[in-house]
């Protein structure tokens, strides 16, 4: 028999029930709801971007003396993503994903650097303090987050909205409910538009080096 979920979710998705799975275990069904989920996450989060302030952002990054991304739990895995994408840039970065290593950074941090806080619900406390500590430096700071209003949100200099996900936030009876995994999808997309964004703002000389550097790691493949 099938659940029908609170909200207006229409008939083409897939029904949740209150604990937020799919109604069936079968493997076609489970795939469908995670991808899916993350589909219109992402599609959310691109009708959220403010695309002159993504490209702001860009241009902070290029600008930076050194770039420090930190994020707590997933949000770490991203902060990690971006790093290894940026540095491909000849960009000076680092990330952290626990207070002491962020306020570290934070502390030995000085004007002209660039600090990125990554939150989902943007209700990190570690993320939080390291941003407003960075701001009473005169450091710019940026958040990733999906949450307007938030701790982290308001904490930075600028945020980068991404999708909602209410399935793991106080309001469950909104219409959506994502995949709790699908929520850093976001994260990962915005992050990997930043990196081809200033990708495209090198020139010629760079993008030789760029490419030389990519053929040495496709030597080492098997």
């Amino acid at each position: 028999e099938e659940v029908k979920g609170e909200g207006s979710a229409s008939p083409s998705q897939t029904v949740l029930y209150a604990g937020g799975f799919p109604n069936s275990r079968d493997a076609e069904s489970v795939c469908r709801y995670v991808i899916g989920s993350e589909v219109e996450m992402l599609n959310d989060t691109l009708s959220l971007l403010d695309f002159d302030l993504v490209e702001k952002v860009a241009e902070m990054i290029l600008e930076a003396r050194q770039v420090l991304f930190m994020g707590e739990g997933h949000s770490f895995l991203a902060a990690q993503s971006a790093c290894l994408r940026f540095r491909m840039l000849g960009v000076l970065c680092n990330c952290f994903g626990d207070f002491q290593n962020m306020i570290s950074g934070v502390g030995m941090a000085e004007q002209g650097d660039l600090v990125v806080g990554i939150s989902n619900m943007g209700y990190s406390s570690p993320v939080t303090e390291c941003l407003r500590h960075a701001g009473k430096k005169g450091i710019q700071t940026v958040a990733i987050t999906s949450v307007k209003g938030s701790p982290v949100n308001q904490a930075a200099d600028v945020s980068i909205m991404t999708g909602f996900n209410y399935g793991s936030f106080s309001n469950q009876s909104q219409s959506t409910c994502y995949e709790p995994g699908s929520e850093n999808m976001p994260q990962y997309s915005v992050i990997d538009s930043l990196y081809l964004m200033c990708v495209m703002r090198k020139d010629q000389s760079f993008l030789k080096r760029y490419y030389e550097t990519l053929a040495l790691v496709d030597e080492k493949r098997l």
